[in-house]
């Protein structure tokens, strides 16, 4: 079901499956999304797109975090003939893969959605409007998203990468390493070290940055703090360096689940389902204070869940929002550099 700003058009289902084919019933337009399932081991969806000559376009698969996710996917782009010409290469593993590709012939192409080996499940396949520019440009451009969450890509000149609404990511080439990454007095800029690739670009109202082997959280504001505030106290304060723990903690937020429920599934995990009052207190109190209660704060606490005057994911936020916490993690200096996930 492809998706803008409110549009949409013939989903893939298990009743209704595009085949691996030029003969596909599947479209979608750049600057949409489409929804799609990988219902059966070797299934494969072949989705039609009109491309222009000579613009940069950017294409991603992830996991749908609403329903079975297809948490390892894969993305081909093939020839208006039908002929394979590129594979994703780069991507977050589990989450999603992403691929840039720039048509040497204004025509029609193919997209191929699968899951990897025997992996099923729900996927969205994202295609962002092509980017115009002049490689090798040193001229500064503005690439502008829209109100739904975009994956964004620059130039190889200097960009000014601005997200609008939704979560956005600004998507790169190369790995963590080759990149400079800071803050700024209106968002943060990306400094690409590899001459003639990525230029410097600035991003604006851009919630994720995307490089070939890591992601990075910008909004300590938003879901990535709370990710972090939440792996703080019930986890430890080390969790936070935690790629994996931080990429699942995203998804879901990103996804729609709530502070209150991510608490509640993070204390759940923590506690291998055995939640009881007691070792609620003892997990949270541990990480934040950074030892054991007394018996009369563990007596407090616990009576606190008890008497219902707390929920366990209610005093669970409680733990996460104080400045102890917040100083553990290091919450400040995140919100300068960004948070790494996978």
């Amino acid at each position: 079901m492809a998706e803008l700003i409110g549009d949409y058009t013939g989903m893939d289902t298990e009743s209704n499956d595009f085949p691996a084919n030029t003969t596909t019933p599947g479209i979608v337009e750049t600057g949409w999304k489409d929804y799609g399932v990988i219902s059966t081991t070797g299934d494969v969806d072949w989705f039609k797109v009109s491309l222009t000559a000579g613009e940069l376009y950017g294409f991603s698969i992830e996991a749908n975090p609403t329903f079975n996710g297809l948490f390892d996917s894969q993305l081909s782009i093939y020839s208006p003939t039908g002929s394979l010409l590129a594979v994703a290469t780069t991507g977050q593993g589990f989450q999603s893969k992403y691929i840039e590709f720039t048509p040497t012939a204004t025509a029609d192409y193919f997209l191929s959605a699968s899951g990897v080996g025997s992996v099923v499940g729900n996927y969205i396949l994202t295609v962002p409007k092509g980017i115009t520019g002049t490689s090798g440009s040193s001229n500064t451009g503005k690439i502008m998203g829209t109100s739904a969450n975009d994956t964004l890509t620059g130039t190889s000149g200097n960009d000014i990468i601005d997200g609008d609404l939704g979560i956005d990511t600004a998507a790169f080439i190369g790995s963590r390493s080759q990149y400079s990454l800071s803050q700024n007095s209106s968002g943060f800029q990306v400094q690409d070290n590899v001459s003639g690739r990525d230029g410097l670009d600035m991003l604006q109202n851009v919630e994720r940055v995307r490089f070939s082997d890591v992601n990075v959280g910008l909004d300590l504001a938003g879901n990535a703090g709370t990710t972090a505030k939440i792996l703080g106290a019930v986890f430890g304060r080390e969790s936070v360096a935690n790629q994996q723990y931080v990429g699942i903690g995203l998804q879901l937020l990103d996804g729609g689940m709530s502070y209150n429920d991510l608490m509640q599934f993070a204390i759940e995990a923590r506690l291998n389902g055995a939640v009881d009052n007691t070792a609620v207190v003892n997990v949270l109190y541990t990480n934040v204070v950074g030892f054991a209660p007394g018996k009369a704060d563990l007596d407090y606490y616990v009576g606190l869940l008890d008497s219902h005057a707390f929920t366990v994911a209610g005093l669970g936020i409680m733990a996460a929002e104080t400045s102890l916490n917040t100083a553990n993690i290091n919450l400040v200096g995140l919100a300068q550099t960004g948070l790494e996930y996978l």
